[in-house]
């Protein structure tokens, strides 16, 4: 049976369906998807405040995914994840590093 996503973020644990390798991955998606993002609104946007607007508010999401990647990476060896300030868990079969609670 499916699950809510309230359900799956009330476990504090990752669904079957998804991995930490495939989370570090899905972060340089969202960066490339940025970028393309910021290129659409050089070429396209002709006010300069809103230009200017959309290229901070891009360069602060593009740092928040980069930052928060590489704090993925090393929660991968130490087995204590944050994602966005969210603990979670990762079950040994996901990561053998890793000891169930």
């Amino acid at each position: 049976m499916s699950e809510t996503l309230q359900e799956i973020a009330s476990k504090n644990s990752l669904p079957d369906w998804i991995s930490p390798e495939i989370i570090e991955n899905l972060g340089i998606v969202v960066l490339v998807i940025l970028g393309i993002l910021l290129f659409l609104v050089l070429r396209f946007i002709s006010k300069l405040l809103v230009k200017f607007a959309f290229i901070v508010i891009i360069f602060a999401l593009a740092f928040g995914v980069w930052s928060e990647r590489a704090d993925l990476s090393e929660c991968m060896n130490t087995c204590d994840c944050k994602i966005f300030g969210q603990k979670l868990h990762i079950p040994s079969s996901k990561n053998p590093f890793c000891d169930e609670f």
